[in-house]
């Protein structure tokens, strides 16, 4: 039974399956639901069936350890908050967060350290990032209006998620665009000019949606890149690196001085005394909604972490830091149930366990797909996008959120590919020789 399944595994029917339920699940998972969800349950019954198969790989692997420790954080987690919180615990744990953030796990098995495959799924979810504001919207009246210097949403739920997709294929098509240009491979000319005309679709509707975190997120993540190139690359002129900074120079002047793009930018700093406030370390008198919102409950979530720093108080922590603080204004406590940052709701929802679980879980693909022998244009992707889910993550709270799941399983799986398949080509070989051998 087991050597039929293993054979189906690792034929080309079910790898090509697996690798369709990849591309719809990138492509659908928060505009088609239905779809998403179908194929990214299709894609971790796949998974699973594999992990049940390969179990003596598996057990070896940091990551499938990860999912295991995560669960038991989450239960730890939950049973502390009905000793330290009894009367606000939740009647029974939830392990379904840090789960989620598991899903790259399959992702990377089925792409199989595919060079071919990651770029086609990159691609995919890049076009499925601008169907999601297709699919929620009237998109091309959208579109005039945020021509018009208006900011836009495009109805996907509020501009931060918009700006979070839009944010992340706009890093993923540039670097396709700086690692295809300088090389010899046939119809460059048509797929460079594709791309390009995409990229400034992307960089429109970045710029339309005018979230700040996304802009500063895009622009330190694409600051880094020639560096990060020359870097992976032996032989890289200074000459080239010096042009394409001042390009990216003068193209930021340039955005800096659109209207609605300056007027986004000291939005926040409209009201007198916010600076000096802010700088002063005065949080709770901040008057701007969208900054002083996130100081005021950010200094609610170091208290709370103060008073639970091992463990937290599990899952509904976010929302308990707010409905039961004593100082934070009425207008904040009925209108908000999350703290707006990453790192604050893993604080003191798990605590520092939690913390660290989650830079593990975020640092380690990145450092293995580094160290792999994956090309230049995944090692790339997986630092740059790291760069922006860090920063973006500190002013949302992604980590949590659909939309933030589904970016971070997609880059997250296709950087990751490249060193799991190697290991698990290693592990296949060694039982090779170990069944040759009938040990």
């Amino acid at each position: 039974m087991t050597d039929s399944i293993k054979r189906y595994l690792e034929s080309e029917r079910c790898s090509s399956l697996m690798f369709l339920s990849i591309i719809c699940y990138v492509m659908f998972k928060d505009s088609f639901q239905v779809v998403g969800d179908f194929f990214q349950t299709v894609m971790i019954i796949g998974g699973l069936v594999a992990i049940a198969v390969y179990r003596d790989f598996f057990s070896r692997n940091v990551v499938f350890w990860l999912l295991v420790i995560g669960g038991v954080i989450q239960f730890v987690s939950w049973f502390m908050s009905t000793r330290t919180i009894p009367e606000l615990a939740q009647p029974t744990p939830n392990l379904k967060p840090f789960s989620y953030l598991m899903v790259f796990l399959v992702v990377a098995f089925w792409l199989k350290g595919s060079l071919k495959r990651s770029i086609v799924t990159l691609l995919a979810f890049s076009v499925g990032s601008v169907f999601t504001l297709f699919y929620y919207s009237d998109f091309f009246e959208q579109f005039i209006i945020g021509m018009h210097g208006s900011r836009v949403d495009f109805g996907y739920r509020n501009a931060q998620h918009g700006s979070l997709i839009i944010g992340a294929a706009f890093i993923c098509t540039l670097w396709f665009i700086y690692t295809i240009a300088p090389r010899k491979i046939n119809n460059k000319g048509i797929f460079v000019s594709i791309s390009c005309l995409f990229l400034v679709l992307l960089g429109a509707l970045l710029m339309m949606l005018q979230s700040r975190q996304s802009w500063l997120a895009v622009f330190i993540s694409i600051f880094v890149i020639p560096l990060l190139y020359a870097y992976f690359r032996d032989r890289v002129s200074l000459r080239k690196i010096i042009m394409l900074y001042g390009i990216l120079f003068v193209i930021g002047i340039l955005i800096y001085h659109v209207d609605f793009v300056h007027n986004r930018i000291y939005a926040g700093f409209s009201h007198p005394g916010d600076l000096h406030n802010l700088l002063s370390g005065n949080w709770r008198e901040v008057k701007d909604i969208s900054i002083g919102v996130r100081l005021q409950t950010w200094l609610e979530a170091i208290n709370w972490f103060y008073s639970h720093p091992i463990f937290g108080t599990g899952d509904g922590s976010r929302s308990l830091v707010i409905t039961q603080s004593n100082v934070l204004p009425d207008y904040i406590k009925a209108e908000f149930r999350h703290l707006h940052n990453s790192n604050f709701e893993t604080a003191v929802s798990y605590g520092a366990m939690g913390l660290v679980f989650t830079y593990v879980l975020m640092f380690y693909p990145v450092y293995k797909a580094v160290r792999s022998n994956a090309p230049t244009l995944i090692k790339g992707i997986a630092i740059s996008f790291l760069i922006y889910w860090l920063i973006i993550n500190n002013f949302e709270s992604f980590l949590y959120m659909r939309s933030g799941q589904w970016v971070f399983n997609t880059f997250m799986g296709t950087v990751y590919s490249f060193a799991l398949y190697s290991d698990f080509l290693e592990y296949q070989s060694r039982r090779n020789k170990l069944d040759e051998y009938n040990i």
